[in-house]
């Protein structure tokens, strides 16, 4: 990548020239989740290729045909052959690209126990690792807030892709005096989303991935209710759409205490949502920070700007948006934070052949009193730099004429 030149001090390096820059790792593996199994997979991959990488993709099982229409998209823009592999197979594979000597850097996306095995083998011999965890997200609703653009945010945020995109909302605190209103607005619009067949253009909810999601959205619910959660939208948990294959999953609203709720705080990839009452900004700052793992993301929703950002500062998260909520799965920072972490830094120096510096030996009286000279010219101690100019100057300037002579030689 393009190196830039910058200075160095002049009177310890007189004739050295140095540019910084970065330099691609080699090879990259990139291990893609299935809740993102395209748009996720390819950010992951044009970032190891921005930075000048080879490329080695695993997809997720489920989604293994991303992967191939990942690298039709590459070849028709003209990438080399070979830039690219692509490679199927079972989880196991994904261990195995982390353990290779010849990838120099593993990017991953998925659960939080692939990600510990992941950064483990790259560690283990010397290579680097970046990890998106899977982990759901946090809303903070302020009395204040416009409820019909906070229902919206938090519609959105929970159910788009079914709820199993990373960073799905999952948890909202709602001060006290807008809670019921908030609830009640969001339970009945979540209950009108349509389900259906994801081709069709009028469909807003989609099925889930497999059946094993939505025993896992179900069996959270049931927990939640078994120790006082209510359920605000009741119905069932399976829509009935007999011409349709797939694990097609109602979306629920909960309410409670933030005790009652605490299955949510783990992420529970479906569309499955609670909300807790709070009594202000302190308790919903205190509850959210206080969850298992911080938040990807989280935002705040007021009508005091100055009131939010302070809120914002004190959450445990990667980002917080004000009035707003987004879900995907690259954050504003991710493109320019993926590219970074695949390549390397690159210094370069370069002196003139031949030239001397005051360090290297022989040693002598004159580079001696050069080099303590030059320590007191960027002393701050009083009367230090005039010693310094006195008695010093004239061993620097012949330690820099040895210098220079050397270097034109």
């Amino acid at each position: 990548m393009s190196a830039r030149p910058f200075s160095l001090p002049r009177a310890i390096h007189p004739l050295k020239r140095a540019s910084a820059g970065h330099s691609p790792l080699g090879v990259v593996g990139v291990i893609g989740a299935g809740s993102s199994p395209f748009a996720g997979l390819l950010a992951q991959t044009g970032a190891a290729l921005l930075a000048g990488n080879g490329v080695v993709v695993k997809p997720a099982l489920r989604s293994a045909q991303a992967g191939e229409r990942i690298a039709g998209v590459l070849s028709r823009a003209g990438f080399p052959e070979g830039v690219v592999r692509v490679l199927q197979g079972e989880p196991e594979l994904a261990g195995a690209l982390a353990h290779c000597r010849e990838v120099a850097h593993v990017s991953f996306a998925g659960a939080s126990h692939g990600a510990a095995e992941v950064a483990a083998a790259c560690a283990s011999r010397g290579a680097t690792s970046s990890l998106e965890i899977a982990a759901s997200e946090a809303m903070v609703v302020l009395a204040d807030a416009n409820l019909d653009g906070a229902v919206a945010g938090a519609l959105w945020a929970a159910f788009a892709g079914a709820g199993q995109l990373h960073g799905s909302l999952q948890r909202v605190y709602v001060e006290r005096e807008l809670h019921d209103a908030f609830v009640d607005a969001l339970a009945a619009a979540a209950s009108s989303l349509r389900i259906g067949d994801p081709l069709e253009s009028t469909t807003e909810l989609g099925p889930l991935v497999s059946a094993e999601r939505h025993a896992l959205v179900e069996q959270t619910v049931v927990t939640a209710c078994a120790v006082g959660a209510e359920r605000r939208n009741p119905g069932g948990s399976q829509p009935q759409l007999p011409e349709l294959p797939g694990a097609f999953c109602a979306p629920v609203v909960l309410s409670g205490s933030s005790a009652q709720l605490a299955p949510l705080q783990e992420f529970i990839p479906g569309p499955l949502v609670g909300v807790c009452a709070v009594e202000g900004p302190v308790e919903a700052v205190a509850l959210e920070n206080a969850s298992t793992r911080a938040a990807r993301g989280a935002s705040i929703w007021s009508a005091d700007r100055r009131h939010a950002a302070r809120i914002a500062r004190e959450l445990r998260a990667r980002v917080v948006w004000c009035n707003d909520h987004l879900v995907g799965p690259v954050l504003p920072r991710d493109a320019a934070d993926g590219v970074a972490a695949c390549v390397s830094p690159k210094l370069i120096t370069w002196d003139p052949s031949g030239s001397r510096l005051p360090w290297r030996f022989p040693y002598d009286a004159t580079s001696a009193r050069a080099i303590r000279a030059l320590v007191a010219l960027h002393s701050s101690r009083p009367g230090d730099r005039e010693r310094a100019l006195r008695g010093g100057v004239p061993a620097i300037a012949r330690v820099a004429g040895r210098a220079l002579r050397g270097g034109r030689g």
